[in-house]
């Protein structure tokens, strides 16, 4: 029987997901701050002007911060607990393996800032008007970052702290100023879709002109297809006694 490469990628990339480090911390983390929200709405500690603040913090900084912490999973935890010699060895060529194990972990990523945004949606009662450009931003935010900070995971064993001064000296920043040179910064263009373009006070008046969100979605499709290239570029080019 012939043997798709895809689905073969797929399984190689699901079956040790239990043991992952990563997907723990991210997990239990999820489930703390819900578990929270939950507490403060019930006990009327949150109101609804909080609970759009929380929803726009689960794009931005979380799915970044959420990215530098998952993205391990793609390759790097394949590299570090040894599961990568069968898929290695199988007639899965390592481009196939690094781009689906890389767009797997972003939908984990995605699926778990989507059920805490649509948590927040249901507490608001404010409806969903908002909801399908949000999630848009979710998945292809997701992707990116997960693609981006992957690549800093595979060549790099302190990828997560490597991927946070990245985000923190370099996106966030960039993406807060109030010049044309923030579109260079990711996270502008997923603040963009997720309806919340803020910038740094600052004491001049300037009118710079807003993000779309057709040229936002474009930058994160090409900057994840870009990402995905050179990820599977430098994944095929490693030695297999380093990858496994």
């Amino acid at each position: 029987m012939k043997t798709n490469p895809i689905e073969t990628a797929v399984w190689s990339f699901v079956g040790p997901l239990a043991a992952s480090r990563a997907l723990k911390i991210v997990v239990l983390g999820t489930i703390g701050v819900l578990g929270l929200i939950f507490a403060g709405y019930a006990f009327k500690l949150i109101d609804g002007r909080t609970l759009d603040a929380l929803r726009g913090s689960v794009i931005v900084p979380g799915i970044p911060v959420g990215a530098a912490i998952l993205a391990e999973m793609a390759l790097r935890d394949g590299m570090t607990q040894r599961t990568l010699l069968y898929p290695l060895l199988g007639p899965v060529p390592r481009s196939t393996l690094a781009v689906v194990r890389t767009l797997g972990t972003s939908a984990i990523l995605a699926t778990f800032a989507l059920i805490a945004v649509l948590v927040i949606h249901a507490l608001s009662g404010k409806g969903w008007v908002d909801l399908p450009q949000e999630a848009v931003g979710i998945v292809l935010g997701s992707a990116a970052y997960v693609s981006i900070f992957g690549i800093v995971h595979l060549v790099n064993r302190r990828g997560f702290v490597v991927c946070l001064a990245i985000y923190g000296l370099f996106d966030h920043s960039v993406g807060m100023l109030p010049f044309a040179i923030r579109t260079i910064a990711p996270s502008h263009h997923l603040r963009v879709l997720g309806g919340a373009q803020d910038t740094f006070a600052i004491p001049i008046v300037l009118d710079m002109p807003q993000g779309t969100v057709l040229g936002s979605t474009l930058f994160l499709v090409v900057m994840t297809v870009v990402a995905l290239a050179v990820t599977g570029l430098l994944f095929s080019r490693k030695p297999l006694p380093e990858l496994c």
